[in-house]
């Protein structure tokens, strides 16, 4: 007979580990989001200034509902079902101990159950989470076509293969269907982490293509105003001022052009995820003096 111990439950590991603080990282991606939506709000405000604004308002590109709604109640579901998936995990693990210390029938079903209920409701929260992480980069500007579908074609693969396996989880009966089970979920487990940290990245990359393509627009505006009528000095100023401008435009687009560059899925996944965030926070510290630059530039243009 197979030792009930010997279930690996796939409920430690990166990928559970993960899981386990999965709301927290919700919540650090809302915070990333939020520094970025600092940017474009600050775009947003110079767009709508008289002086910079015009056919193709920045200001009205920024008026996007998209699926805001649904990823909000997605967010609320995933927190609730985490939460049940942890008391399930909690009640796994009591069982577990109270099996191998008694070691009766009684017991052995009791740890059945949890397990399946555990089993069950891993599946569930997962993929409520990969749910949200493809609506997620649906609904974002400025993710490259090719990559969003290859993550959103994983995905479906992954959240295809975790409702089977949640089927099976509550179907099973005895010991030895569940340590068969928690064997086969493995590999889901793994595609499940490695496609929800490439499509965070690509939700990272396309929030700061967004800004640019934004600033990028302001930009040409601002660079648009007729100077011609202030004193010969103010104008040279602001001719240095739209060259500094143009060069720091120049860098961020390489940087950003790079790191696209680098998001060949075939790569290693650990490495492409270390190399590609820092890439990222490259990008986002140039982006924020690239905007602070504009801010101030808009700022004198409106001041005329």
């Amino acid at each position: 007979m197979v030792p009930f111990s010997a279930v690996r439950f796939w409920l430690v590991g990166s990928v559970v580990v993960g899981l386990l603080i999965g709301w927290q990282a919700a919540v650090t991606g809302l915070a990333e989001a939020s520094r970025v939506n600092n940017l474009i709000g600050v775009i947003s405000v110079r767009a709508q200034s008289p002086r910079n604004s015009g056919p193709g308002s920045t200001s009205t590109v920024l008026r996007k509902e998209g699926l805001a709604d649904e990823i909000a109640q997605l967010r609320q579901t995933y927190g609730g079902q985490l939460a049940e998936y942890r008391a399930a995990y909690n009640d796994y693990q009591v069982s577990r101990a109270e099996l191998q210390q008694l070691n009766t029938l009684k017991s052995l079903e009791k740890a059945v159950q949890s397990t399946k209920e555990a089993m069950r409701l891993r599946d569930m929260v997962l993929k409520t989470y990969l749910t949200l992480v493809r609506l997620e980069l649906i609904d974002t500007f400025g993710v490259t076509a090719e990559y969003r579908q290859l993550a959103v074609d994983n995905i479906d693969a992954t959240i295809a293969q975790l409702d089977n396996h949640q089927f099976e989880a509550e179907q099973i009966g005895n010991r030895a269907e569940v340590v068969a089970l928690a064997d086969r979920f493995g590999p889901i487990g793994t595609a499940a982490d490695q496609n929800a940290a490439y499509a965070k990245i690509l939700l990272k990359l396309g929030r700061l293509q967004n800004v640019f393509e934004l600033a990028e627009s302001l930009n040409e505006r601002i660079q648009a105003t007729d100077i011609t009528d202030l004193p010969q000095l103010t104008q040279n100023e602001r001719l240095r001022a739209y060259d500094q401008t143009n060069l720091e435009f120049s860098r961020v687009e390489v940087k950003l052009r790079e790191t696209t560059a680098g998001l060949a899925p075939d790569d290693g996944r650990n490495r492409l995820q270390t190399d590609l965030n820092r890439r990222l926070s490259e990008v986002f510290a140039e982006l924020s003096r690239l905007v602070a630059l504009l801010d101030e530039l808009a700022g004198e243009v409106s001041d005329g």
